[in-house]
């Protein structure tokens, strides 16, 4: 609940940035540098968490599902039936 209110503040925020762009005595260039800017830094920070979080990620669990680094199938693939 706490995180739909927080998103719809953040659109409501949106919407009045890309407002107030309208009215701004500013070159188009900057009014663009501005909307990617907005834009752009959620989404960075999003990518960023998830880049953290797969190089954090406990990899323990996929282990049997794997190959191992000597060539040999792990014993999932062994036990599977064959075709």
């Amino acid at each position: 609940m706490v995180y739909a209110a927080l998103g719809i503040i953040w659109v409501v925020l949106l919407i009045t940035a890309f407002s107030s762009l309208r009215s701004l005595d500013i070159s188009v260039w900057a009014k663009w540098m501005w909307f990617l800017f907005i834009l752009g830094v959620p989404i960075m920070g999003l990518a960023i968490y998830a880049i953290r979080c797969l190089i954090c990620a406990d990899w323990s669990a996929l282990k049997p599902l794997m190959i191992s680094r000597s060539g040999s199938v792990s014993k999932v693939r062994e036990n599977a039936p064959r075709k």
